[in-house]
Protein backbone atom coordinates (compact mmCIF):
# COMPACT_ATOMS: atom_id res chain seq x y z
CA UNK A 1 0.00 0.00 0.00
CA UNK A 2 1.38 3.55 -0.53
CA UNK A 3 1.80 4.87 2.76
CA UNK A 4 1.94 8.51 1.47
CA UNK A 5 -1.58 7.78 0.34
CA UNK A 6 -3.00 6.18 3.60
CA UNK A 7 -1.49 9.16 5.74
CA UNK A 8 -3.86 10.94 3.39
CA UNK A 9 -6.78 9.07 4.35
CA UNK A 10 -5.85 9.80 8.05
CA UNK A 11 -8.49 12.01 9.05
CA UNK A 12 -11.53 8.86 7.68
CA UNK A 13 -10.22 7.17 10.72
CA UNK A 14 -11.74 9.82 13.25
CA UNK A 15 -14.28 11.00 11.26
CA UNK A 16 -15.50 7.28 12.04
CA UNK A 17 -16.09 8.02 15.19
CA UNK A 18 -18.28 11.73 14.53
CA UNK A 19 -19.73 9.14 12.46
CA UNK A 20 -21.09 6.88 15.15
CA UNK A 21 -21.31 9.90 17.77
CA UNK A 22 -24.12 10.84 15.20
CA UNK A 23 -26.28 7.30 15.45
CA UNK A 24 -25.13 7.17 19.06
CA UNK A 25 -27.01 10.66 19.47
CA UNK A 26 -29.68 9.59 17.20
CA UNK A 27 -30.96 6.91 19.70
CA UNK A 28 -31.52 8.84 22.31
CA UNK A 29 -34.32 10.71 24.02
CA UNK A 30 -33.37 14.31 24.53
CA UNK A 31 -34.99 16.01 27.14
CA UNK A 32 -35.65 19.64 27.12
CA UNK A 33 -34.73 20.13 23.36
CA UNK A 34 -38.14 20.34 21.73
CA UNK A 35 -39.79 18.50 19.16
CA UNK A 36 -37.68 20.10 16.29
CA UNK A 37 -34.67 19.64 18.11
CA UNK A 38 -35.40 15.56 18.68
CA UNK A 39 -36.69 15.74 15.00
CA UNK A 40 -32.91 17.03 13.94
CA UNK A 41 -30.97 14.89 16.10
CA UNK A 42 -33.18 12.02 14.98
CA UNK A 43 -31.46 12.35 11.56
CA UNK A 44 -27.89 11.09 13.29
CA UNK A 45 -28.92 7.63 10.73
CA UNK A 46 -26.91 9.57 8.34
CA UNK A 47 -23.68 8.06 10.31
CA UNK A 48 -24.61 4.85 8.73
CA UNK A 49 -25.13 5.94 5.00
CA UNK A 50 -21.46 7.36 5.35
CA UNK A 51 -20.37 4.11 7.02
CA UNK A 52 -21.67 2.11 3.55
CA UNK A 53 -19.98 4.93 1.42
CA UNK A 54 -16.78 5.12 3.86
CA UNK A 55 -16.65 1.02 3.33
CA UNK A 56 -16.76 1.49 -0.65
CA UNK A 57 -13.76 3.55 -0.61
CA UNK A 58 -11.22 1.49 2.43
CA UNK A 59 -11.99 -1.33 0.42
CA UNK A 60 -10.80 -0.04 -2.86
CA UNK A 61 -7.98 1.55 -1.05
CA UNK A 62 -7.31 -1.56 0.76
CA UNK A 63 -8.15 -4.47 -1.24
CA UNK A 64 -8.45 -3.97 -4.88
CA UNK A 65 -5.02 -4.52 -6.03
CA UNK A 66 -3.88 -7.17 -3.64
CA UNK A 67 -7.17 -8.83 -5.02
CA UNK A 68 -6.52 -8.30 -8.85
CA UNK A 69 -3.20 -9.04 -8.81
CA UNK A 70 -3.38 -12.11 -6.64
CA UNK A 71 -1.28 -10.98 -4.04
CA UNK A 72 -4.52 -11.66 -1.47
CA UNK A 73 -6.48 -14.75 -2.74
CA UNK A 74 -10.55 -14.37 -2.37
CA UNK A 75 -10.35 -16.96 0.27
CA UNK A 76 -7.82 -14.57 2.60
CA UNK A 77 -10.34 -11.46 1.87
CA UNK A 78 -13.55 -13.47 2.72
CA UNK A 79 -11.71 -14.65 5.57
CA UNK A 80 -10.47 -11.50 6.89
CA UNK A 81 -14.11 -9.77 6.28
CA UNK A 82 -15.87 -12.41 8.73
CA UNK A 83 -13.40 -11.83 11.40
CA UNK A 84 -14.13 -8.55 11.04
CA UNK A 85 -17.76 -8.69 11.51
CA UNK A 86 -18.91 -11.69 12.77
CA UNK A 87 -16.96 -12.68 16.05
CA UNK A 88 -17.99 -9.31 17.62
CA UNK A 89 -21.68 -9.67 16.14
CA UNK A 90 -21.94 -12.58 17.73
CA UNK A 91 -20.45 -11.91 20.96
CA UNK A 92 -23.35 -9.47 21.57
CA UNK A 93 -26.04 -11.32 19.98
CA UNK A 94 -25.24 -13.85 22.46
CA UNK A 95 -26.74 -11.97 25.84
CA UNK A 96 -30.08 -11.29 24.19
CA UNK A 97 -30.03 -14.85 22.94
CA UNK A 98 -30.22 -16.01 26.66
CA UNK A 99 -32.69 -13.36 27.79
CA UNK A 100 -34.72 -13.79 24.75
CA UNK A 101 -34.40 -17.75 25.80
CA UNK A 102 -35.10 -17.34 29.61
CA UNK A 103 -38.40 -14.98 29.11
CA UNK A 104 -39.40 -17.91 26.46
CA UNK A 105 -40.32 -15.35 23.25
CA UNK A 106 -36.79 -16.42 21.29
CA UNK A 107 -37.98 -16.48 17.62
CA UNK A 108 -35.77 -19.15 16.55
CA UNK A 109 -36.09 -17.98 12.68
CA UNK A 110 -35.14 -14.47 13.83
CA UNK A 111 -32.12 -15.17 16.00
CA UNK A 112 -30.66 -17.58 13.09
CA UNK A 113 -31.09 -14.76 10.24
CA UNK A 114 -29.73 -12.55 12.62
CA UNK A 115 -26.76 -15.06 13.68
CA UNK A 116 -26.05 -15.57 9.82
CA UNK A 117 -26.23 -11.88 8.98
CA UNK A 118 -29.07 -12.48 6.85
CA UNK A 119 -32.02 -10.55 8.74
CA UNK A 120 -31.47 -7.50 6.48
CA UNK A 121 -33.00 -9.44 3.66
CA UNK A 122 -36.39 -10.17 5.21
CA UNK A 123 -39.27 -7.33 5.45
CA UNK A 124 -40.45 -7.34 8.95
CA UNK A 125 -38.79 -5.32 11.16
CA UNK A 126 -39.30 -8.03 14.42
CA UNK A 127 -36.32 -9.94 12.35
CA UNK A 128 -34.37 -7.14 10.83
CA UNK A 129 -34.08 -5.32 14.64
CA UNK A 130 -33.97 -8.49 16.19
CA UNK A 131 -31.46 -9.24 19.31
CA UNK A 132 -28.97 -6.21 19.13
CA UNK A 133 -30.93 -3.91 16.73
CA UNK A 134 -28.24 -1.67 15.29
CA UNK A 135 -26.42 -5.06 13.71
CA UNK A 136 -28.41 -5.05 10.94
CA UNK A 137 -26.75 -2.84 8.96
CA UNK A 138 -23.95 -5.62 9.57
CA UNK A 139 -25.84 -7.81 7.47
CA UNK A 140 -25.75 -5.11 4.50
CA UNK A 141 -21.80 -4.86 5.43
CA UNK A 142 -21.86 -8.52 4.70
CA UNK A 143 -23.62 -7.88 1.41
CA UNK A 144 -20.75 -5.22 0.52
CA UNK A 145 -18.48 -7.38 1.53
CA UNK A 146 -19.14 -10.20 -1.04
CA UNK A 147 -20.41 -8.30 -3.60
CA UNK A 148 -16.78 -6.23 -3.94
CA UNK A 149 -15.02 -9.76 -4.90
CA UNK A 150 -17.25 -9.42 -8.20
CA UNK A 151 -17.53 -5.70 -8.34
CA UNK A 152 -13.59 -5.09 -8.19
CA UNK A 153 -12.81 -6.76 -11.49
CA UNK A 154 -15.22 -4.85 -12.99
CA UNK A 155 -14.25 -2.38 -15.28
CA UNK A 156 -14.38 1.43 -14.00
CA UNK A 157 -16.76 2.83 -16.44
CA UNK A 158 -19.06 -0.65 -16.03
CA UNK A 159 -18.93 -0.23 -12.52
CA UNK A 160 -20.04 3.50 -12.85
CA UNK A 161 -22.62 2.81 -15.39
CA UNK A 162 -24.38 0.11 -12.54
CA UNK A 163 -23.97 2.87 -9.90
CA UNK A 164 -26.33 5.18 -12.37
CA UNK A 165 -28.65 2.41 -13.35
CA UNK A 166 -29.08 1.58 -8.85
CA UNK A 167 -29.53 5.10 -8.52
CA UNK A 168 -31.91 4.97 -11.08
CA UNK A 169 -34.11 2.24 -9.91
CA UNK A 170 -33.83 3.15 -5.84
CA UNK A 171 -35.11 6.61 -7.64
CA UNK A 172 -37.97 5.26 -9.89
CA UNK A 173 -39.03 3.22 -6.22
CA UNK A 174 -39.18 5.95 -4.28
CA UNK A 175 -41.22 8.19 -6.03
CA UNK A 176 -43.86 5.04 -7.40
CA UNK A 177 -43.20 4.34 -3.19
CA UNK A 178 -44.22 8.18 -2.37
CA UNK A 179 -47.47 8.10 -4.72
CA UNK A 180 -48.84 4.66 -4.23
CA UNK A 181 -47.85 2.67 -1.67
CA UNK A 182 -46.70 5.13 1.36
CA UNK A 183 -48.33 3.22 3.92
CA UNK A 184 -47.79 -0.19 2.76
CA UNK A 185 -46.45 -2.84 5.45
CA UNK A 186 -45.66 -6.23 5.05
CA UNK A 187 -44.65 -6.91 8.57
CA UNK A 188 -43.58 -5.82 11.96
CA UNK A 189 -43.84 -2.07 13.03
CA UNK A 190 -42.32 -0.14 9.89
CA UNK A 191 -44.02 0.50 6.81
CA UNK A 192 -42.29 -0.98 3.43
CA UNK A 193 -40.82 1.98 2.32
CA UNK A 194 -38.49 2.07 5.49
CA UNK A 195 -37.09 -1.79 4.64
CA UNK A 196 -36.72 -0.88 1.10
CA UNK A 197 -34.92 2.10 1.47
CA UNK A 198 -33.45 2.08 4.95
CA UNK A 199 -32.52 -1.61 5.14
CA UNK A 200 -32.83 -3.25 1.88
CA UNK A 201 -29.18 -4.84 0.88
CA UNK A 202 -29.92 -4.45 -2.50
CA UNK A 203 -31.02 -0.72 -2.39
CA UNK A 204 -28.30 0.17 0.09
CA UNK A 205 -25.42 -0.89 -2.22
CA UNK A 206 -25.75 2.31 -4.16
CA UNK A 207 -23.86 4.15 -1.60
CA UNK A 208 -21.16 1.19 -1.18
CA UNK A 209 -20.93 1.50 -5.16
CA UNK A 210 -20.76 5.61 -4.71
CA UNK A 211 -17.74 5.33 -2.05
CA UNK A 212 -15.97 3.15 -5.02
CA UNK A 213 -16.33 5.73 -7.32
CA UNK A 214 -15.32 8.13 -5.34
CA UNK A 215 -12.19 6.29 -4.84
CA UNK A 216 -11.75 5.56 -8.52
CA UNK A 217 -11.55 9.64 -8.79
CA UNK A 218 -9.64 9.98 -6.01
CA UNK A 219 -6.71 7.35 -7.12
CA UNK A 220 -6.74 9.52 -10.84
CA UNK A 221 -6.24 12.80 -9.06
CA UNK A 222 -9.57 14.17 -9.90
CA UNK A 223 -10.58 15.04 -6.16
CA UNK A 224 -6.96 16.84 -5.21
CA UNK A 225 -9.37 20.11 -5.23
CA UNK A 226 -10.18 21.51 -1.75
CA UNK A 227 -13.44 21.44 0.04
CA UNK A 228 -13.39 22.96 2.99
CA UNK A 229 -14.68 20.96 5.91
CA UNK A 230 -16.74 23.25 7.07
CA UNK A 231 -18.83 23.59 3.74
CA UNK A 232 -19.63 19.72 4.12
CA UNK A 233 -20.78 19.75 7.43
CA UNK A 234 -23.05 23.41 6.59
CA UNK A 235 -24.84 21.10 4.04
CA UNK A 236 -25.20 18.11 6.49
CA UNK A 237 -26.92 20.49 8.73
CA UNK A 238 -28.98 21.72 6.44
CA UNK A 239 -30.31 18.33 5.22
CA UNK A 240 -30.58 17.52 8.96
CA UNK A 241 -32.82 20.44 9.92
CA UNK A 242 -34.74 20.04 6.73
CA UNK A 243 -35.09 16.13 6.96
CA UNK A 244 -37.85 15.08 8.71
CA UNK A 245 -39.98 17.18 5.92
CA UNK A 246 -38.66 14.80 3.35
CA UNK A 247 -41.09 11.93 2.21
CA UNK A 248 -39.46 8.38 4.11
CA UNK A 249 -38.59 6.82 0.65
CA UNK A 250 -36.35 9.63 -0.10
CA UNK A 251 -35.68 10.22 3.48
CA UNK A 252 -33.07 7.58 4.23
CA UNK A 253 -30.39 7.24 1.51
CA UNK A 254 -31.18 9.58 -1.57
CA UNK A 255 -31.48 12.57 0.28
CA UNK A 256 -28.34 12.29 2.35
CA UNK A 257 -26.36 11.13 -0.59
CA UNK A 258 -24.71 14.59 -1.80
CA UNK A 259 -23.93 15.10 2.01
CA UNK A 260 -22.32 12.58 2.53
CA UNK A 261 -20.31 12.97 -0.97
CA UNK A 262 -18.83 16.27 0.38
CA UNK A 263 -18.21 15.18 3.31
CA UNK A 264 -15.90 11.97 2.91
CA UNK A 265 -14.13 14.66 -0.23
CA UNK A 266 -13.44 17.11 2.29
CA UNK A 267 -11.49 14.67 4.53
CA UNK A 268 -9.40 13.02 1.80
CA UNK A 269 -5.46 14.81 1.65
CA UNK A 270 -2.74 15.52 3.81
CA UNK A 271 -3.54 17.29 7.63
CA UNK A 272 -4.34 21.05 6.16
CA UNK A 273 -6.39 22.63 9.23
CA UNK A 274 -6.64 22.43 12.78
CA UNK A 275 -9.86 20.22 12.35
CA UNK A 276 -7.80 17.62 10.04
CA UNK A 277 -5.04 17.73 12.69
CA UNK A 278 -7.68 16.69 15.50
CA UNK A 279 -8.94 14.04 13.56
CA UNK A 280 -5.71 12.74 12.51
CA UNK A 281 -4.49 12.71 16.67
CA UNK A 282 -3.76 10.23 18.77
CA UNK A 283 -7.09 10.27 21.25
CA UNK A 284 -9.29 10.37 17.59
CA UNK A 285 -7.41 7.62 15.95
CA UNK A 286 -8.28 5.42 18.49
CA UNK A 287 -11.72 6.17 19.25
CA UNK A 288 -12.21 5.49 15.40
CA UNK A 289 -10.82 2.03 15.57
CA UNK A 290 -12.72 1.62 18.30
CA UNK A 291 -15.90 2.79 16.36
CA UNK A 292 -17.12 -0.28 15.18
CA UNK A 293 -17.18 -1.58 18.81
CA UNK A 294 -18.56 1.00 19.57
CA UNK A 295 -21.81 1.15 17.20
CA UNK A 296 -22.09 -2.46 18.45
CA UNK A 297 -22.07 -2.23 21.98
CA UNK A 298 -24.22 1.10 22.09
CA UNK A 299 -27.46 0.04 22.23
CA UNK A 300 -27.24 -2.69 24.47
CA UNK A 301 -25.32 -0.62 27.09
CA UNK A 302 -27.92 2.49 26.88
CA UNK A 303 -31.20 0.00 27.73
CA UNK A 304 -28.84 -1.75 30.22
CA UNK A 305 -28.54 1.99 31.89
CA UNK A 306 -31.78 3.28 31.78
CA UNK A 307 -33.01 0.03 33.03
CA UNK A 308 -31.38 0.31 35.86
CA UNK A 309 -31.34 4.09 36.85
CA UNK A 310 -34.56 5.23 35.04
CA UNK A 311 -33.81 8.93 36.36
CA UNK A 312 -30.91 8.97 34.13
CA UNK A 313 -33.18 9.68 31.09
CA UNK A 314 -34.79 13.15 32.81
CA UNK A 315 -31.98 15.14 31.94
CA UNK A 316 -30.20 15.33 28.65
CA UNK A 317 -27.17 17.19 30.26
CA UNK A 318 -27.01 14.35 32.70
CA UNK A 319 -27.73 11.42 30.59
CA UNK A 320 -26.23 12.11 27.72
CA UNK A 321 -22.20 12.26 28.64
CA UNK A 322 -22.34 9.95 31.45
CA UNK A 323 -24.05 7.16 28.30
CA UNK A 324 -21.33 8.63 26.49
CA UNK A 325 -18.49 7.98 28.74
CA UNK A 326 -20.04 4.60 29.65
CA UNK A 327 -20.45 3.50 25.92
CA UNK A 328 -16.35 4.44 24.62
CA UNK A 329 -15.09 2.37 28.07
CA UNK A 330 -17.79 -0.72 27.33
CA UNK A 331 -16.52 -0.16 23.53
CA UNK A 332 -12.78 0.25 23.91
CA UNK A 333 -12.74 -3.09 26.26
CA UNK A 334 -14.46 -5.13 23.40
CA UNK A 335 -12.19 -3.57 20.70
CA UNK A 336 -9.43 -4.60 22.74
CA UNK A 337 -10.58 -7.93 24.14
CA UNK A 338 -12.56 -9.07 21.33
CA UNK A 339 -12.62 -7.29 18.17
CA UNK A 340 -9.13 -6.55 18.07
CA UNK A 341 -7.48 -10.14 19.03
CA UNK A 342 -9.93 -11.95 16.72
CA UNK A 343 -9.09 -10.26 13.47
CA UNK A 344 -5.39 -10.29 14.37
CA UNK A 345 -5.50 -13.92 15.07
CA UNK A 346 -7.89 -14.96 11.96
CA UNK A 347 -4.83 -12.21 10.17
CA UNK A 348 -2.61 -14.91 10.81
CA UNK A 349 -4.06 -18.17 10.38
CA UNK A 350 -4.91 -17.03 7.20
CA UNK A 351 -1.84 -15.81 6.01
CA UNK A 352 0.03 -18.70 7.20
CA UNK A 353 -2.33 -21.39 5.40
CA UNK A 354 -1.22 -22.84 2.37
CA UNK A 355 -2.91 -21.50 -0.41
CA UNK A 356 -5.84 -23.69 -1.51
CA UNK A 357 -5.86 -25.63 -4.77
CA UNK A 358 -6.57 -22.97 -7.58
CA UNK A 359 -5.89 -19.96 -5.98
CA UNK A 360 -2.42 -17.66 -5.76
CA UNK A 361 -0.43 -18.07 -2.94
CA UNK A 362 -1.46 -15.49 -0.54
CA UNK A 363 0.85 -12.87 1.02
CA UNK A 364 0.62 -10.97 4.62
CA UNK A 365 -1.87 -8.32 3.67
CA UNK A 366 -0.93 -4.75 4.77
CA UNK A 367 -2.21 -3.43 8.18
CA UNK A 368 -5.16 -1.05 6.19
CA UNK A 369 -6.47 1.70 8.37
CA UNK A 370 -9.14 0.69 10.06
CA UNK A 371 -11.85 2.18 8.30
CA UNK A 372 -14.08 -0.65 6.47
Amino acid sequence: MNEARSGQIRPLTGLRFIAALMVFGSHLAWVGVGPMGQGVIDQGFFGVSFFFMLSGFVLMHSYAEPLRQGHTSPWVYVGLRVARLWPLHVFMALPYLFLAARRGDLDPVAALSNLLLLQSWVPDSTVYFSLNGPTWSLSNEAFFYLAFLWLVHWPDRLRHVLTLALLTVVLTGAVCMHFWFSDAKVAGAYTLAHWLFYVFPAFRLLEFLVGMWLHDLWRQGWLNWRMPAWAAFVLLGACMLFGQQVPEPFRYSLFYLPAAVCLLVAHLGQVRTRWHAFLSSDVLQALGKASFAFYVVHMAVVRQVIKAFPWVESTAWIEVPLLLVLCCMVAWLVHRGVERPVEQAARRWLTARPPILGSAPSRAHPQAPKLG
